[in-house]
């Protein structure tokens, strides 16, 4: 679980959640030079399933949490850009260490 945000030139930010690694982002500008920021969310006590399934309940399975390095959180220091262009598309990042 995470954030993904594309970053225009002017600073127009367009951005969404991460879940299962895949994301959808509607709104963002045309342009080169897209700077791109992920930040993985932590889950909260609240997110997880009880340590017991109630009478009649799902048992679910704990959220995965994968750690993202917090410098793909800072524009200024995530090193991922992109070029948006008109329709759909698909922008795929490796994410080092």
């Amino acid at each position: 679980v995470g954030t993904i945000a594309f970053i225009n030139q002017n600073g127009t930010v367009a951005s969404a959640n991460i879940e299962d690694g895949t994301y959808h982002v509607s709104g963002v500008k045309i342009g080169d030079d897209v700077t791109v920021t992920i930040l993985s969310h932590a889950p909260s006590p609240m997110m997880h399933p009880p340590t017991g399934p109630e009478a009649g309940a799902p048992v679910q399975k704990p959220l995965p949490y994968v750690p993202i390095p917090d410098r793909y959180s800072d524009q200024a220091k995530s090193g991922l850009v992109c070029n948006v262009v008109a329709g759909t598309q698909t922008h795929d990042f490796a994410l080092e260490p």
